[in-house]
């Protein structure tokens, strides 16, 4: 938002005096800015400002507070087992950041949980294997 004002601050600064194609140079900018601005806040949910603060929440939770939610999804507890073996304070964020082929080496960790969890964390908004955008992060 802090370029957007820049860029009206400098549309109005040098409006006085020029003529009407740099005048529409300049706004069609600031229509592109607008437009790029739009689209992001679309696609992080910022339209629904309590729905990206609980992404945000699950994204930056240990995976260990969602124990009973992966229990009751999947009816076992060892996906869950799996993948806090090696680091029991591991985040969501963390395992979500990682590639199917980084998941699938861990111990006990299968094609059949791979699918499991990719399906539990789509179900809260979020893809296997990419980066977390930084307005999710802490």
């Amino acid at each position: 938002m802090e370029s957007i004002k820049k860029q009206i601050d400098a549309f109005l600064d040098s409006a006085a005096g020029q003529d009407q194609e740099k005048l529409k140079e300049l706004l069609a900018v600031l229509v592109d800015s607008a437009v790029k601005t739009e689209k992001m806040i679309d696609r992080l949910g910022l339209t629904d400002l309590p729905a990206f603060e609980a992404k945000k929440a699950f994204i930056n939770s240990k995976l260990s507070d969602h124990k009973q939610s992966l229990k009751d999804s999947y009816g076992s507890i060892r996906l869950f087992n799996s993948l806090t073996k090696q680091n029991p304070d591991i985040t969501v964020m963390e395992l979500v950041e990682q590639t199917e082929g980084q998941l699938l080496t861990k111990r006990d960790f299968g094609r059949k949980a791979l699918n499991k969890f990719k399906a539990w964390v789509e179900k809260h908004g979020f893809k296997i294997g990419k980066d977390i955008h930084p307005a999710y992060k802490e």
